[in-house]
C-alpha cells in the first residue's frame, strides 16, 4: 500500500487557510500560484502565527507547487459548513482533504461519536467526496482521502461509506477521532463484514504524541497508527494543533521513528474508557454536546446553547470519574503537570510568595480528605448550582423592576406632553396664529426693495462723476445747462434714506417673526 504521511499533513495544514480565503479564486490554480498571490492570507486562530512563509515552505518541501486545486466545498455549494478541497496532482492522483472543525461545529463532534448514527457534518463530507471523485478521478489513478481532527473523522467516514471506497489507496487520518457504534454497524451492514474490514485496513492514524481528541468516540475501528513528536513547549492547544506535528516542511517523525504515547493522550484515553464503562450512550451523548459548547465558549448564547446550570450539573455527573481516573493514574497525572509546566508554575509560586504556599501546604490534608469525599464536593457544586440559580433569578427580578420603571417614566412623558400640547392650543396667541400662519409685512420684497433704490443711487453719483470731468470739455455758454444737469444727478440723500428704512424694517420684521416662531414652538 502506498502511503504519504507527509502529503497527508501537509494538505491537512493547507485547508486550514485555504478555508479562511475563500473569497479568492481557488479552482483550477496551483498551490505556487496560490500561495504567491499578494491578496492570500493565513493566521493561526490558535496561535495568532501569520503560518503563510511556514505553508510555502511546505509545498517547496514536497514538491507541490505544481499541484492544483481540482474544487472546494467553499464558498457553500451545498455541504453547510463542512470544509473540504481537492488536490490533484499533474499525473492524476487526486487527495481529498477535509479540515478541522471550525466555529459553530463543535456540537457535530458529539454528534459523530456518541450519537446515535451518522451526523450532518459526516454526510455532508461523504456528499462531497462522491460529487469530487465522479468529476475528477479517473481509473487507474491513484486516490487518498486525508483529514485532521474532526476532519479526519470525516475521511475515515467517506473510505467507510462512499461507492468509491474501493478505489482508495489509504484514508490517513491525523489527530480524528472515532464514531458511535450505530455508525460502525450501519457500515457493517451496508457493505457486508468483508468489505467492512477491507476499508478498515485502509484506514492509518497518526496522531501527537499528547493529542487528547483522537481517543474521543465509542468505537475506534482498530488501524495502524503511530504517534509524532509535537513542537508545542508545553501548550495545551498546540498539543493537538497540525503545525505542532510539522517542521521544515515534514512530519516530524514517521512510523518507523517508534515514538510513544505522552502523558496527555495516555490520561485521556482512560478517562473516555471510564466514562464509556460508567454511563449508558444517551447519557455519554449529552455529556459530550456540554463539553462541546464550553469549547466553543457556546454558553448561555441563545437556543441550543448550555447554561451554566447544564455545566454544573455535567461537572457533578462526572466528578466521581474524573476522580477515579486521577486516583488510578497519579504517575500519569504527575507527567501532565511537567508536560504543561505546572511544576514550574509552582516552583515560581513558592519562591515569590512562601508565607502562601506554607499556608497551603499545611491546609492540604483538609484539601484532600475534603477530595477524596464526593458527598462533600457534589453538595459544593449545588450549592454553586443553587447560588448561579438564585443570582439568574435576581437578574430576572431586577430586569422586570427595570421595565416597570421605565414604563411609569413613559407614561408621566408622554401625559406632560399632551397637557402641554393643549395649553398651547387654548392660548389666544396661538389661536390667531394658528389662522394667521404668516406675516402680513413681507420682509423679502422690503430687502429687495432697499437693494433696488441703493442701486439706483449708486449709479446716479457715477453719472454725476462722469459728468463733473466733462466740464472740461464744454464753453461757458453751455456751463449753466451742465451745472442744472449736475444737480439732477447728483446723490440724493433722501434715497439714501429710504434705503436705509426699508433695510432696517426688514430687518426688524425678520427678527420679530423669529421670536414669534420660537415662542409659538415653530
Amino acid at each position: 500500500m502506498s502511503v504519504s504521511y507527509d502529503a497527508s499533513a501537509a494538505f491537512s495544514a493547507l485547508m486550514y487557510a485555504l478555508s479562511g480565503n475563500g473569497g479568492m479564486r481557488l479552482g483550477g490554480r496551483t498551490l505556487s500560484a496560490i500561495l504567491n498571490d499578494k491578496s492570500f492570507k493565513f493566521i493561526d486562530p490558535i496561535s495568532g502565527k501569520d503560518r503563510v512563509s511556514e505553508l510555502r515552505i511546505i509545498i517547496e518541501a514536497n514538491g507541490f507547487g505544481n499541484v492544483k486545486i481540482a474544487g472546494t466545498s467553499f464558498p457553500d455549494k451545498g455541504y453547510g459548513t463542512m470544509y473540504a478541497a481537492t488536490f490533484q496532482y499533474p499525473d492524476g492522483t487526486i487527495y481529498v482533504a477535509y479540515r478541522g472543525t471550525g466555529d459553530g461545529n463543535w456540537g457535530y463532534n458529539a454528534d459523530s461519536a456518541y450519537g446515535n448514527g451518522s451526523s450532518d457534518m459526516q454526510e455532508w463530507a461523504l456528499k462531497y467526496f462522491e460529487k469530487t471523485v465522479g468529476a475528477h478521478h479517473r481509473e487507474g489513478n491513484k486516490l487518498y482521502v486525508t483529514g485532521h481532527s474532526q476532519g479526519g473523522n470525516n475521511a475515515m467516514y467517506a473510505a467507510l461509506f462512499s461507492i468509491y471506497g474501493g478505489r482508495i489507496i489509504s484514508c490517513i487520518s491525523i489527530d480524528g477521532p472515532g464514531f458511535n457504534q450505530a455508525t460502525i454497524d450501519a457500515a457493517k451492514r451496508l457493505w457486508g463484514d468483508a468489505y467492512y474490514e477491507s476499508q478498515r485496513q485502509k484506514i492509518l492514524g497518526v496522531y501527537g504524541e499528547n493529542d487528547y481528541v483522537h481517543q474521543q468516540g465509542e468505537v475506534h475501528p482498530e488501524f495502524a497508527h503511530f504517534f509524532v513528536e509535537t513542537n508545542d513547549n508545553g501548550n495545551f492547544a498546540d498539543m493537538h494543533d497540525i503545525f505542532s506535528h510539522i517542521s521544515n516542511g515534514k512530519l516530524n517523525n514517521g512510523p518507523e521513528d517508534g515514538i510513544k504515547e505522552g502523558p496527555t493522550s495516555s490520561l485521556m484515553s482512560e478517562l473516555i474508557n471510564n466514562l464509556l464503562e460508567n454511563y449508558p450512550p444517551e447519557q455519554r451523548h449529552e455529556i459530550a454536546k456540554v463539553v462541546m459548547d464550553i469549547i466553543e465558549m457556546k454558553i448561555g448564547n441563545g437556543e441550543g446553547s448550555s447554561s451554566l446550570l447544564d455545566i454544573l450539573a455535567v461537572i457533578k455527573e462526572l466528578y466521581p470519574t474524573l476522580l477515579d481516573t486521577i486516583k488510578d493514574n497519579p504517575d500519569t497525572l504527575f507527567d501532565v503537570m511537567r508536560e504543561l509546566g505546572v511544576d514550574k508554575m509552582i516552583t515560581d509560586f513558592v519562591g515569590e510568595h512562601p508565607f502562601i504556599a506554607s499556608a497551603l501546604v499545611l491546609c492540604l490534608p483538609f484539601i484532600l480528605d475534603f477530595l477524596n469525599d464526593p458527598d462533600a464536593v457534589i453538595r459544593l457544586i449545588e450549592l454553586i448550582e443553587a447560588g448561579i440559580h438564585f443570582i439568574e433569578k435576581c437578574k430576572e427580578i431586577a430586569k422586570n423592576i427595570k421595565d416597570f420603571f421605565v414604563g411609569c417614566f413613559k407614561a408621566i412623558k408622554n401625559a406632560v406632553t399632551k397637557i402641554v400640547e393643549w395649553l398651547l392650543k387654548i392660548s389666544k396667541g396661538n389661536k390667531y396664529a394658528a389662522n394667521n400662519p404668516y406675516f402680513k409685512a413681507d420682509t423679502t420684497k422690503l430687502s429687495e426693495y432697499a437693494t433696488r433704490i441703493g442701486s439706483l443711487n449708486t449709479r446716479l453719483r457715477r453719472l454725476d462723476g462722469a459728468l463733473r470731468l466733462a466740464f472740461r470739455e464744454v464753453s461757458p455758454l453751455d456751463m449753466r445747462k451742465f451745472v442744472w444737469i449736475n444737480f439732477l444727478t447728483s446723490g440724493s440723500s433722501t434715497l439714501g434714506k429710504v434705503q436705509t428704512y426699508l433695510s432696517d424694517a426688514a430687518d426688524r420684521f425678520a427678527t420679530a417673526e423669529s421670536k414669534a416662531n420660537e415662542n409659538m414652538g415653530g
